[in-house]
């Protein structure tokens, strides 16, 4: 909240950086530094699919994966303002065939995708999670059964979270949310034999945008 990086997942010198402060001084301003996945949950709440809702859950996808939650109408940031770190949940990884536990970040990322259409056989050239998805329109069976693996690995994902804050709406936001309708079912179906009262689960019309955009509400409000 007073703008140190606790943790930082992909640059990890950046650990303990008094970032607020240095931008303070370099820029002369007031200045506002949060988790990206909160970022992205002010935006839905301000003009995305949250509008008017008291609490839901924001899921962001792409190279990485982290939530931000809204509770009472406002994101919650929690004590460390750190909520959100659902990458960091270890879960067996089935694709390898092995039972060795590995954090499901490293599988619900565009990286993860790629590896689970390695590991299941798939020989197209994939520098993306998008590319997968054009494998799986062109009936490409291994680009299929890992985009399936993915979605049931999410359902399971906010299966979790909402049987633990009871969001009236999930939304998945960022690079991921533009193949929303292929797995949508899938999660959907997934959540609903986990728990008693699913919420709708819809894609994000923000996209890859939600974050960027909740930087700009941020620093409105500050």
């Amino acid at each position: 909240a007073q703008g140190t990086i606790l943790r930082a997942s992909m640059h990890h010198p950046w650990d303990g950086l008094q970032l607020g402060g240095l931008l303070r001084r370099s820029l002369g301003c007031d200045v506002v530094v949060a988790q990206d996945d909160q970022l992205a949950a002010l935006a839905e709440l301000r003009r995305g699919a949250c509008v008017g809702l008291r609490n839901a859950l924001v899921l962001n996808i792409g190279k990485a994966l982290g939530a931000g939650i809204i509770a009472d109408g406002s994101v919650y940031q929690g004590a460390h303002a750190a909520v959100g770190r659902l990458a960091w949940i270890p879960v067996a990884r089935e694709a390898t065939g092995g039972d060795s536990l590995v954090p499901i970040g490293q599988l619900l990322t565009a990286e993860g995708l790629i590896a689970d259409y390695r590991h299941l056989g798939g020989v197209a050239d994939a520098h993306g999670a998008i590319d997968i998805f054009s494998a799986d329109s062109e009936g490409d069976q291994a680009a299929n059964l890992a985009i399936e693996l993915f979605a049931d690995r999410l359902g399971w994902l906010i299966a979790v979270v909402v049987a633990v804050i009871d969001p009236e709406r999930v939304v998945i936001c960022g690079g991921i949310s533009g193949s929303f309708d292929r797995f949508s079912s899938r999660v959907t179906q997934r959540l609903g034999e986990i728990v008693v009262t699913p919420p709708p689960v819809v894609g994000s019309k923000l996209g890859p945008g939600a974050v960027a955009a909740g930087a700009v509400d941020a620093a409105l409000q500050l």
